[in-house]
């Protein structure tokens, strides 16, 4: 529904040339917006909460990024093999978990790298690796979303206007109005900032690579930037970081659609995905470089040995949590007024999205205490979510997954469906149920969603 409406857009309404490159700019992130207004028919576009937290480590994190672009600024002219970016998040250090670079930087024996990032601990640098640490870009980001949030009350951008007429045609009356203002107003600053600050400091400082590596590339806030890269022949490359679907708004586009974003020139050319399968679910991508997973080897070595659990393993997915557990009660329910010794006394948890306040469950018996992703993925014999990574992991692991198509997976995955779905609480309880009661309920260990690490190949080049 999310392509038909932009091929809708496109075609009727965004005739001009600098109507259709103005969208392509901001398309992910309104999409992502209107996508969970279809999806979930949610009175309000989701935004980035404008809430801060005053903590004494923002003001050591802002004095370092304060000398670390001051000593880039002002130090000798340098010149990096691979420069690699991300402004999506946080980080103490290269070494937090979430970081999605410290496999790639851990395996470096001679490329000069350059990493920048928001980091809010000081780094060291060496002799192959540099830091520009630009937390300091956080506070201008802040202002940006204040500054659109109360500009969108009075401006209605043309962008907006040209969508309204769409809009109405498709009854979409549940679309709050001044969110999807606020959404483009918002996006297509923070790209301008972006591109001001990354492309000409780097630039400025004759630091721009060969390639440079994006994570979240394809999104909004990153394609002024992006385009600067690709019509002055750097190498764009996004890295991929989570289950990238044939409905995902920031990868793909209609068919129909997908010349029309490409001239525009402002996303990666090129992605280095889990392996050769990921390739096909992105058509706004030029070519597709399998440069596999990091834990490959690791997690075969460790849960190499079957494990039967009688435990089913529900995923949240960070925005309707209760959804979930709701599915996980009336799945238990079920399964208990179910007179059989296959299914009797199966367990029912819930793994809570990152993104969600685990505060707010402490006291709600149905939530996995299980810390760690892999070994609650391990302790369960099937595994239920919409469009969540762990559904491949668990796939990996020769774990049973099943895919609960609420709108957002039916959107995402349209008939490419990758394991079974379901649709009703009835009919997942029947294929537990089926998975339960079958001779043998093992499920064949599939690796073609995830191939070996071979991020050295692309440093000894």
């Amino acid at each position: 529904m999310i392509f038909d409406f932009e091929l809708k857009y496109l075609e009727n309404v965004c005739v001009s040339d600098s109507d259709r490159k103005e969208w392509a700019r901001i398309r992910a992130s309104v999409l992502r917006s209107l996508a969970e207004a279809f999806q979930y028919s949610t009175q309000t576009i989701r935004q980035p909460s404008i809430k801060v937290q005053l903590k004494l480590k923002m003001i050591s994190a802002t004095l370092i990024s304060f000398f670390s672009i001051i000593k880039h600024f002002i130090s000798p002219n340098q010149k990096y093999d691979f420069v690699l970016l991300t402004t999506t998040k946080n980080h103490e250090s290269i070494d937090d978990s979430s970081y999605l670079f410290k496999d790639f930087i851990n395996c470096n024996k001679c490329k000069k790298i350059l990493l920048v990032g928001a980091f809010t601990g000081y780094l060291k640098s060496d002799k192959n690796l540099d830091f520009l640490n630009i937390y300091l870009i956080r506070y201008f980001l802040f202002i940006i979303k204040i500054w659109a949030k109360f500009y969108s009350i009075i401006n209605k951008p043309k962008t907006y206007k040209n969508m309204v007429k769409v809009l109405e045609v498709e009854e979409l009356v549940h679309i709050n109005h001044r969110k999807l203002r606020e959404t483009i107003i918002r996006v297509n600053h923070e790209a301008t900032l972006l591109k001001l600050f990354l492309y000409n400091f780097l630039k400025l400082n004759s630091r721009i690579s060969k390639v440079i590596v994006f994570e979240d590339g394809f999104m909004s806030q990153n394609s002024k930037f992006i385009n600067a890269l690709n019509e002055n022949d750097v190498e764009t490359v996004e890295y991929q970081h989570g289950a990238i679907y044939p409905g995902h708004e920031a990868y793909n586009a209609h068919n129909r659609a997908v010349s029309v974003i490409a001239k525009q020139n402002i996303t990666p050319k090129t992605l280095w995905s889990f392996s050769k399968s990921w390739s096909n679910n992105c058509n706004l991508c030029q070519s597709c470089v399998s440069i596999g997973i990091p834990w490959y080897n690791n997690v075969l070595l460790k849960y190499d040995k079957p494990l039967k659990t009688r435990r089913i393993l529900i995923i949240s997915d960070g925005i309707d949590t209760s959804e979930y557990l709701k599915i996980a009660g009336e799945v238990s329910t079920k399964l208990m007024s179910y007179n059989s010794d296959d299914v009797d006394l199966l367990e029912v948890n819930v793994r809570l999205h990152p993104s969600d306040d685990k505060l707010n469950y402490l006291n709600v018996a149905q939530i996995s205490p299980i810390i760690d992703v892999w070994e609650d993925l391990y302790r369960s014999d099937i595994i239920v979510a919409c469009v969540s990574t762990c559904l491949y992991q668990a796939d990996f692991l020769g774990k049973k997954s099943i895919i609960w198509l609420n709108r957002r997976a039916q959107s995402a995955y349209g008939d490419l469906e990758p394991f079974d779905g379901v649709r009703n609480v009835s009919d997942l309880t029947q294929l537990i149920i089926d998975f339960y009661n079958s001779t043998n309920f093992k499920v064949e260990k599939n690796r073609k969603y995830f191939s070996p690490f071979v991020a050295e190949k692309l440093l000894s080049k």
